[in-house]
């Protein structure tokens, strides 16, 4: 999945395409939004509403290279992603392997749901 993300990959494109949209949609119907007494919302607030589903502990798939998947999440502007919760005592390998990526994504201002 995370292979054809690359620069000009597949993501990368239908991303641009969903941005350039909403942005036609923007410029062609503000002023019909105003006219409606719609207030459009700050491109940040999109931003904000949007994340993606991903598996950090699929490690024998492309999310073992975390870094990467990382990178790509800031590439599209991500700052959202859902995820499983793991813990159990008496794996603490797993704990680590797990918390340690939650860290590494928090630290590039991505946040869990």
């Amino acid at each position: 999945m995370w292979a054809s993300a690359g620069p000009g990959g597949c993501a990368q494109r239908r991303m641009r395409r969903i941005v350039c949209g909403i942005t036609l949609l923007v410029l062609l119907g503000g002023p019909q939004l105003a006219r409606a007494g719609i207030d459009p919302a700050p491109a940040g607030a999109f931003s904000d509403s949007i994340g993606i589903n991903t598996h950090v502990v699929n490690g024998d798939s492309a999310y073992g290279d975390w870094p990467r998947v990382l990178a790509l999440l800031g590439e599209l502007g991500v700052r959202h992603v859902r995820d499983g919760v793991y813990g159990n005592p008496n794996w603490v390998w797993f704990n680590d392997y797990f918390q340690s990526r939650v860290r590494q994504a928090a630290r590039q201002g991505v946040r869990f749901d």
